[in-house]
């Protein structure tokens, strides 16, 4: 009886994640087209790929790569704006556009987040900053950064 029970419980949670993530992937599709946003391109790797990519990236320094020119920078030069699916089936996304950086930072702060996961995986390591939080204090500090380079570069 317990198994049954278990097997029912592992059925309804493994449908209450493939809904949850068609219902979060037809909202952010809406987002984009209320917006006009092109859709970015898409980077994801099956999961072996994404093991050899960790695995990659942990041997960097033994490898004499550079973590960030060598690997991270490999799918920016593929795409400046990108998405890929995590282990978990999260969705990550990633832009060196400075047309989205410009509309992120100054236009529609709002509508984006760095998110808890950006947060515990960060702050410990630089603190409360721009790169690590949400709301008026990021605002704050993007609306700082902004007016610094566009004072340092008149236009």
């Amino acid at each position: 009886m317990v198994a049954i029970q278990l097997a029912i419980l592992l059925i309804v949670c493994i449908a209450y994640r493939f809904v949850s993530a068609h219902v979060r992937e037809r909202r952010f599709r809406a987002f984009e087209a209320q917006h006009g946003c092109e859709s970015a391109t898409d980077l994801t790797v099956p999961w072996y790929g994404r093991v050899q990519h960790l695995q990659r990236m942990m041997k960097a320094g033994q490898n004499k790569e550079d973590l960030l020119d060598d690997i991270i920078a490999e799918r920016f030069n593929r795409a400046y704006t990108h998405q890929a699916r995590g282990f978990d089936g999260s969705l990550n996304m990633g832009t060196i556009d400075p047309a989205n950086i410009q509309a992120m930072l100054a236009t529609q702060f709002k509508d984006f987040e760095t998110g808890q996961r950006r947060y515990q995986t960060l702050a410990p390591v630089i603190g409360k900053s721009i790169f690590s939080s949400d709301g008026a204090f990021c605002m704050l500090q993007s609306l700082r950064i902004i007016l610094a380079v566009r004072s340092a570069n008149p236009s």
